[in-house]
């Protein structure tokens, strides 16, 4: 597994830019931007996820397996940070008109293309033999339970965007009001959902706060860290010294949210350094969605066949070509039909 990392750091190396001293990528939460920092983190997701359903035991696994386990849920927390960030980016662009278009835009949207990626984990399953009870699969389209699938995220995504509908409608554009209650609900979401799922289903959901925060205050925190080559290094420094520090204590909710949030910090520092982007990382971060959500159901299938299953460089590739066809059909299936389904009762409204 280890050549794979190797691989994925050659596609990053691809048209890579380094900034020189006292010059730094200004771009680096541009669209374009965050759009290929996104294609690399699911490429980890995609290895992260593949490992369970192989077995691992050769020497050169191991530099990749002890890599997975430091990483751990941050490599996740770049989709929450960068999902809170363009968020009130656009609340501040389009005010009230976009918090009002959040239930059918960003939630509707969000359960739509989610929905249909269940009936499809559903129909493979039940392929598969496996069974579920009817509370099982009604609550696995909201992500509370998995059929197979990768579901806390998508239920921890749907609540950040509640809150912020909820956030903004009662405090409008009093941005810093509305952020904080984005904040406590985020909390009280921790505390709540802790009593009945593992940590990871929570860990990391300060990130998305975190990125509204950083919206409201970028140029403050730009100003102060990109003053001079020394300023932004001692920056780098002290989030990397803390960071550190996070693993010598044991993974407490606080703790690792402590670290989520440092991790993001150090993902931002490198990017206001070093540009990434390429086509590569270009297509696969515009289809992160469809790719991170459906990779799992061409690892299931060929897990049924052992003599794919046995040779796992093959297994992987086959999963991850099979997952690259099946994200962009799923994507511009869903689109038509979303657009579609959008149109007509548009009409019907009328």
């Amino acid at each position: 597994m280890i050549f794979l990392l190797f691989i994925i750091l050659g596609i990053c190396a691809y048209k890579m830019k380094y900034s020189t001293i006292d010059n730094y990528h200004l771009d680096y939460m541009s669209v374009e931007k965050t759009t290929s920092i996104k294609g690399i983190f699911v490429l980890l997701v995609f290895l992260s996820h593949f490992v369970q359903y192989v077995e691992l035991n050769s020497p050169f696994d191991m530099p990749y397996l002890a890599i997975r386990s430091f990483l751990g849920q941050l490599i996740v927390t770049m989709f929450l940070f960068y999902s809170g960030y363009g968020i009130l980016e656009s609340i501040k662009k389009k005010k009230m008109k976009y918090v009002n278009e959040i239930p059918k835009k960003r939630i509707l949207r969000v359960l739509f293309d989610f929905d249909i990626a269940v009936l499809l984990f559903l129909i493979v399953r039940f392929i598969l033999g496996y069974k579920y009870d009817i509370k099982t699969i009604v609550l696995s389209f909201i992500g509370w339970t998995s059929v197979g699938n990768s579901n806390w995220y998508i239920f921890a995504v749907l609540l950040t965007y509640l809150f912020t509908f909820i956030s903004f409608k009662i405090f409008k554009n009093k941005y810093f009001m509305a952020i904080s209650c984005v904040t406590v609900l985020s909390g009280i979401y921790v505390l709540v959902v802790s009593n009945f799922k593992p940590s990871y289903s929570y860990n990391t959901i300060f990130c998305y706060v975190a990125g509204m925060w950083f919206s409201l205050y970028r140029e403050k925190i730009e100003n102060i860290v990109l003053a001079n080559n020394t300023s932004y290094l001692l920056s780098l420094i002290i989030s990397l010294t803390l960071f550190g520090f996070t693993y010598l204590f044991s993974n407490k909710v606080i703790n690792y949210q402590i670290k989520s949030l440092l991790f993001v910090c150090l993902v931002i520092l490198v990017t206001m350094k070093v540009s990434f982007n390429n086509f590569i990382l270009d297509w696969i971060g515009k289809h992160v969605f469809s790719i991170y959500i459906l990779q799992r159901i061409p690892m299931m299938i060929f897990k049924k066949s052992n003599i794919i299953s046995n040779n796992t460089y093959l297994y992987l590739v086959l999963c991850l070509l099979v997952t690259i066809v099946i994200s962009h059909v799923f994507d511009m299936a869903t689109r038509k039909l979303y657009n579609r389904i959008l149109l007509k009762t548009s009409q019907t409204a009328t």
